[in-house]
């Protein structure tokens, strides 16, 4: 028999799921005003609002990307695409269309670089990376054999290597 209420895990991603729903709605409202606007046909509009949910639903795969990165990447992304789009900006461009592509390749490429090689610039620049060394502990093997070390280590006592 299911359960009458749902769970505290569902319900705590409730809102998150309607956001993005909302997100995904309006991206396609977004984007067939804007097909519509440069060319009014209803076909046209449809083509448009499923641009707009395809830039919607991009938009929610980097969300979820960014959850998952550290601190670290993050900052050597954004680091990256910094550099990287005044770089960008220093090269000049006659042509506006060119210009805008540039500046979309080179920060997408000082995105790449900067998560990829965030790690080294800090190491460079002299910060410390990864916070303190962990040293590995030494077990008697009895504590091993038996069991009771298992039992520690599921409580979350012991942190780092064994």
């Amino acid at each position: 028999m299911p359960a009458p209420f749902p769970r505290r895990k569902e319900m705590r991603k409730f809102p998150l799921t309607m956001a993005r729903l909302a997100l995904l709605g309006l991206s396609f409202l977004t984007g067939g005003i804007i097909v519509y606007g440069l060319h009014p046909s209803n076909s046209f509009f449809w083509i448009g609002g499923l641009g707009g949910i395809a830039v919607g639903l991009v938009a929610i795969l980097v969300e979820r990307w960014v959850a998952r990165a550290s601190v670290q990447t993050l900052l050597g992304g954004i680091g990256g695409m910094i550099v990287f789009l005044l770089l960008a900006k220093a090269i000049p461009m006659r042509n506006p269309r060119l210009d805008f592509l540039l500046l979309i390749v080179m920060g997408y490429i000082g995105l790449v670089v900067g998560t990829k090689k965030g790690r080294e610039v800090a190491l460079l620049l002299g910060e410390k990376v990864g916070g303190r060394k962990e040293v590995p502990k030494l077990l008697d093997t009895s504590s091993i054999i038996d069991g009771r070390i298992a039992d520690v280590c599921e409580t979350g006592f012991l942190e780092g290597p064994l």
